[in-house]
């Protein structure tokens, strides 16, 4: 069978999107997402990432990581739905979409062209879990930001860090984290300015961007260097902004979402 599909990217963090309000892709399973997503043998991606009909809501989201696990959410994967069905739905009188995935309620609006923003889901399990046993750092932060993630604050970021080891590390604690972990490292560069290198769980590499590891790096922003309403954060697949309130109630994922090319792929 062949599967149209369309290629996006959120500040490098790359997706397929399917079109599957009809439910014609619902055989669609973990062995054919991992083969899609592979970047030798199929289209490559992070993840895949459904578009599907909604009873109350203008559209339902369902994500599966690179290795054909489900995920309970995904930021820039929500900014690259919400971009993709502002093309398919009939209704384009408005820029702004209510839509779910996973029993959440996510809001989100096309700001310009490519800017997209959305409202992330709230923060569960801040500071639960302490990190000081995975070595000195300048400050870390365990936080539920719609995944589960572990920031560390530390410097070089983008060249020096080895961050395959330290992800590795985190995730052999399976009495910390039985089900894995997504890791990132991160440098003060400003005043509301950080770095941000992400090892995604699911993906078991590093991804060039990740929303919800921002939504975390900019939580921790806030508590080593003083409360921002905005932070902004460079990635490898470019920028992000992270607009949030002090209580942390209120957070919202800002940047790029872009369709790169469609096609078909015979499945």
């Amino acid at each position: 069978m062949k599967i149209l599909f369309h290629k996006y990217s959120s500040t490098g963090n790359d997706f397929i999107l399917l079109d599957n309000r009809d439910k014609k892709y619902d055989f669609i399973q973990s062995s054919i997402v991992e083969n899609l997503c592979h970047r030798r043998f199929g289209v490559g991606a992070d993840g895949v990432i459904f578009l599907e009909k909604s009873a109350k809501l203008d559209f339902s989201m369902r994500f599966f990581n690179a290795d054909g696990s489900a995920a309970s959410f995904c930021g820039n994967g929500a900014r690259a739905i919400t971009h993709f069905a502002h093309h398919l739905l009939e209704d384009k009188s408005s820029d702004r979409y209510t839509f779910e995935i996973n029993n959440r309620v996510i809001k989100s609006e096309i700001l310009d062209r490519n800017e997209v923003i959305v409202e992330m889901p709230a923060i569960f399990d801040l500071d639960k879990i302490k990190l000081n046993e995975f070595g000195l750092f300048l400050g870390s932060l365990y936080v539920d930001t719609g995944v589960p993630h572990a920031v560390f604050i530390t410097d070089a970021v983008f060249y020096d860090y080895d961050l395959k080891s330290l992800y590795k590390k985190v995730n052999k604690n399976h009495k910390l984290f039985p089900h894995g972990v997504n890791v990132s490292v991160m440098e003060v560069m400003d005043d509301g300015f950080i770095a941000l290198r992400t090892q995604e769980r699911g993906v078991e590499d590093e991804t060039y961007s990740c929303g919800t590891a921002a939504v975390a790096a900019a939580i921790l922003t806030c508590r080593f260097s003083g409360f921002h309403e905005e932070i902004n954060i460079q990635v490898k697949g470019g920028k992000l902004k992270i607009l949030l309130d002090k209580d942390f109630k209120k957070i919202k994922l800002c940047g790029k979402a872009e369709k790169i090319f469609c096609g078909e792929i015979e499945v």
